[in-house]
């Protein structure tokens, strides 16, 4: 079922793509280049090289500390496994812009809902 997106998301890419070029190229030669940039992308952040990418941001793999939980199932105390996140940070270009924009939508949600 998550492939299907994926691939839904990469053929609008390749409209997109197609559309602004004025020059077809086909279908599985764009996918094909998403699939081996995706690829090395996960390789250098498992390798534990930050990604960074010019006018947007820095990703990041960190591991996540081991944790001790009471299980409900077994009534013991058990530890987690490590894990890891995929820290995004963004420039504050548009961390300005993203917060600016959510403050423009709850503003006009509030707006909206006291006139009610």
């Amino acid at each position: 079922m998550k492939r299907m997106a994926i691939l839904t998301n990469q053929t609008k890419l390749w409209r997109i793509l197609v559309k602004n070029m004025d020059h077809f190229v086909h279908q599985l030669h764009i996918l094909a280049v998403i699939t081996i940039l995706i690829d090395e992308i996960r390789k250098d952040l498992l390798d534990g090289k930050i990604i960074k990418i010019q006018n947007f941001g820095t990703f990041k793999l960190k591991q996540t500390n081991r944790r001790t939980f009471k299980s409900v199932v077994t009534n013991n105390i058990e530890t987690s496994k490590q894990k890891n996140k995929l820290e995004l940070k963004l420039i504050p270009k548009l961390t300005r812009f993203i917060s600016n924009h959510i403050d423009k939508e709850l503003q006009h949600e509030y707006n909206s809902s006291n006139r009610e």
